[in-house]
């Protein structure tokens, strides 16, 4: 399905992968594994901590061309690679693992949606894990279209 249209059914099959992988005891496992190398102050640093551990080894490579793909959280940290879609799953399936609420927020220019990432909720407040942005907390300017999911 082309379009805004298409991209909320991809957002939808996310939100299954997600509530699916958050429960994988190899993924939690992992990741309780990293964090528990790090001082702990509160969940925000966690959420900077499981941030600044996928920056580093994942690199942006888009979809086969014409063919839009989710990949696995599993998939995405094996090959190291992948685009927006599955850089925000990641990272939500890391934070949801440990406890932290995740939303989706698809962005756009004019009247098409073209990017997606993850928000992060720490004290009722919602902070951008945005793995394409330069920083952890940082949404990047120019999108007049935007809707959280």
């Amino acid at each position: 399905m082309p379009g805004n249209a298409g991209i909320i059914q991809t957002v939808d099959v996310m939100k299954k992968m997600r509530e699916f992988y958050k429960k994988d005891p190899i993924i939690r496992t992992f990741v309780l594994k990293k964090l528990v190398r790090y001082k702990r102050i509160n969940a925000l640093e966690d959420i900077e901590t499981v941030y600044h551990i996928l920056k580093e080894r994942l690199r942006y490579v888009s979809d086969i061309h014409g063919i839009e793909t989710v990949q696995s959280p599993r998939y995405t940290w094996n090959v190291r690679a992948g685009d927006c879609d599955d850089f925000a799953l990641i990272g939500a399936v890391f934070l949801e693992t440990v406890g932290i609420p995740t939303k989706f927020k698809i962005v756009g220019k004019g009247n098409e949606f073209s990017h997606i990432y993850t928000l992060a909720q720490y004290r009722g407040n919602w902070y951008p894990f945005d793995l394409t942005a330069s920083k952890f907390g940082v949404e990047r300017k120019g999108y007049t279209l935007n809707k959280i999911l």
